[in-house]
């Protein structure tokens, strides 16, 4: 179940970086951002798929860290809540939702 969610929330980067790129001025460094960020929840999610849970989780936290924790900071230090992107909103509430999930999810292996 935790490499289902995890390959959810990747691809939920994915489709942040991809509209950042296409609906924002500057986007380039945010469809880079999303690949990457995106890419590190896949391979997470790849691995706990295959048994791996301490690597596994491992690159979910880096994931879900270096993106919620890059959202937060640009909504509420740099730019301020007024004028933040819809998008990087939604992905701050889904990337609390994910740890969550990753965190209460049972103990057993997958």
């Amino acid at each position: 179940m935790k490499s289902r969610i995890l390959l959810l929330y990747g691809l939920a980067i994915y489709a942040s970086g991809l509209i950042r790129f296409l609906f924002f001025p500057g986007g380039a460094n945010g469809l880079w951002f999303g690949l990457v960020m995106g890419t590190l929840a896949l391979l997470g999610s790849w691995l706990l798929s295959k048994g791996k849970i301490l690597p596994g989780l491992v690159l979910a936290v880096l994931s879900i860290a270096f993106t919620g924790g890059w959202y937060t900071w640009e909504c509420f230090m740099i730019k301020g809540v007024a004028d933040a992107e819809w998008r990087q909103l939604i992905m701050i509430m889904v990337s609390v939702v994910v740890a969550l999930l990753l965190v209460t999810r049972g103990r057993k292996k997958e």
